[in-house]
């Protein structure tokens, strides 16, 4: 379990490279003369996706390093034995917020 957590955590620092590498690469390297406004739609489409790779992954490195260390050093991020809050699908009056027919997998066991 623990190497499935460290390697989604390598993978998501390949993502942040990679994605930070095309934007890099789409800035510095364009034609001489080519304007913002006639750079071709699909290269608009490859930046906006190097953005998100870039600015979501670092959430997803977060999340499988916080897991490796729930595993590894006892921490209680995840591990509600340990005090973490189980709030997947509640609102603030306690209320589910994803319907029953969906939400199952989310339900903490009774």
């Amino acid at each position: 379990m623990i190497s499935y957590l460290f390697g989604f955590a390598v993978i998501g620092v390949g993502m942040m490279a990679a994605g930070f590498n095309i934007l890099v690469t789409i800035v510095h390297y364009r034609a001489p003369g080519m304007t913002w406004s006639r750079i071709p739609i699909f290269v608009w489409s490859i930046l906006s996706t190097a953005a998100l790779l870039t600015l979501a992954t670092p959430v997803l490195f977060a999340a499988g390093m916080y897991g490796v260390l729930d595993k590894t050093v006892q921490t209680a991020f995840y591990v509600s034995e340990h005090g973490a809050v189980p709030i997947c699908g509640r609102t603030s009056s306690g209320s589910s917020a994803i319907p029953r027919s969906i939400s199952w997998p989310f339900r903490a066991s009774a």
